[in-house]
């Protein structure tokens, strides 16, 4: 094989959990390839450190193993069978209710990848927001390609979850400062943890706060003094739209504050009630650019739909 890139290809999937299935292993992988391989997934030091789900890796070793034993290859390489014997000894996942996954950034920032703590639960302790969400990936994309526009401004991200785009842009993009928010007492939690796992390698101001919608008004905006508020998978709750909505416009209603936001498109009618509340809201929006997956890995094919939005009606 000796093919650097699907080396490179079989590491990103394996490091943010991509489904097995997804997996083209080559019918002929030689010895050294298959160290590399190894090195690069299952012995990689840091997900040593910062394990993904056992499940997961045990799955996957199983796979790498019963691939080489059923093709073109002479040998195994040892340390996947002793690997796979470890997997199988250790406590059950059910013990442990977070996992980390693993984002390479390559060399273009200052975090060369990002470590995400998040729950094995998409919907866990009555939230969401313990998970990186696919609107979440396509937002830190957008961030990257068009990091000129975000260079030195003031961003503040309303529900921020577990940090995957704040980290993203603290990374790539030279904010003058970012400000994570969020208001689940365990989302907070965890984005702490996630953001201090970084934070040695975070050259730009940040801040985490507690903010509930409801709780935006003039003088926190005044406070704040925002060049830009972003926010990814916001838009899946109807009864949340009027608090979303009334913090967005108090705080773009002063100075030259834009809005950024990226939705997974799981429900036409939800997304389209979202549209029609900008509308009445006096908002401005116009449909920009979902940019292609380069930076991370696109699990599903649903669709993301990104808008940029701006209030008629500023304040003097």
């Amino acid at each position: 094989m000796s093919d650097s890139s699907v080396i490179t290809s079989i590491q990103r999937k394996f490091l943010a959990c991509f489904p097995l299935s997804a997996f083209n292993l080559p019918r002929k992988i030689e010895l050294n390839d298959q160290v590399e391989i190894f090195k690069a997934t299952v012995g990689d030091p840091r997900v040593l450190e910062y394990p993904i789900k056992r499940e997961y890796q045990q799955k996957f070793v199983r796979k790498i193993v019963e691939s080489l034993e059923n093709s073109e290859n002479e040998e195994v390489y040892e340390l996947f069978y002793e690997s796979l014997c470890n997997l199988l000894s250790q406590t059950t996942d059910n013990d442990h209710k977070t996992h980390y996954r693993h984002f390479p950034l390559g060399n273009g920032g200052n975090i060369d990848r990002l470590i995400i703590q998040e729950s094995r639960s998409l919907i866990s302790e009555g939230t969401t927001g313990l998970c990186s969400w696919q609107a979440a990936l396509a937002l830190g994309e957008w961030c990257v390609l068009h990091r000129d526009f975000l260079e030195g401004k003031k961003i503040l991200e309303l529900g921020s979850g577990v940090g995957l785009t704040g980290l993203t842009i603290l990374s790539l993009c030279s904010p003058r400062k970012f400000i994570f928010s969020d208001c689940h007492p365990r989302v907070l939690t965890l984005l702490r943890s996630n953001v201090d796992c970084h934070s040695r390698k975070i050259d730009h101001p940040h801040e985490i706060i507690d903010l509930p919608w409801e709780n935006i008004d003039e003088q926190l905006s005044n406070s704040l003094d925002l060049d830009l508020v972003i926010a990814a998978d916001v838009i899946y709750d109807k009864s949340l739209f009027p608090s979303l909505i009334n913090g967005l416009r108090t705080l773009m209603s002063s100075g030259n504050c834009v809005g950024v936001i990226a939705m997974t498109v799981r429900n036409q009618e939800t997304v389209s009630e979202f549209f029609e509340q900008l509308n009445s809201g006096g908002f401005v929006y116009e449909e920009t650019d979902t940019p292609e997956f380069s930076i991370f890995i696109r699990s599903d094919d649903t669709p993301v739909r990104i808008i940029k939005l701006s209030y008629r009606n500023k304040r003097s």
